[in-house]
């Protein structure tokens, strides 16, 4: 028997839950097993992606995260040598970061092994089926982005209009 719209639409939610969830669970465990955090492998990450010389405050927006966790995050990858921290001679209250060759190698082996893991959970989908399933994937995001987008803006407006 066929099921109806809401009954796939209410199991594709419990999928995406349970995978969000046990893809959490194993990325902690594997940064875990290289010594990190997951708030700090996203941060080693994103000073690699932003960098070279990218300051606290471009990493702090970009991952969402408090100044404060930003600091103590920031200080545990500079006593693990993964980053320098530096001053900015433009900007003396500034506080920049630069990964180190030993964090770049840290996140390219981690990025290895994810992409390892994916490919295994993969190995037995079709390549036609394995190209739909991007092209969904991607629609889905495109859906979740244009939301944020929307949000935002009734955000803004909504503010506007308490102001006036």
């Amino acid at each position: 028997m066929a099921r109806s719209r809401i009954d796939q639409l209410n199991e594709i939610e419990r999928l995406f839950r349970d995978l969000s969830w046990f893809g959490r669970l194993r990325f902690s465990r594997r940064v875990e097993r290289f010594g990190l955090t997951v708030p700090q492998f996203h941060t080693l990450r994103a000073i690699d992606r932003l960098g070279p010389e990218v300051t606290m405050r471009e990493v702090t927006e970009q991952l969402q995260l408090p100044a404060s966790s930003m600091t103590s995050i920031t200080d545990r990858l500079v006593r693990l040598e993964l980053v320098d921290r530096l001053a900015l001679p433009f900007d003396r209250r500034a506080v920049a970061a630069t990964i180190t060759a030993q964090g770049r190698t840290l996140v390219l082996e981690i990025e290895a092994e994810q992409r390892r893991d994916l490919g295994a959970m993969l190995d037995d989908v079709a390549d036609t089926d394995l190209y739909r399933f991007r092209e969904v994937l991607a629609h889905l995001l495109a859906g979740v982005e244009g939301a944020i987008a929307g949000d935002s803006g009734s955000t803004e407006a909504e503010s506007g209009e308490r102001a006036s």
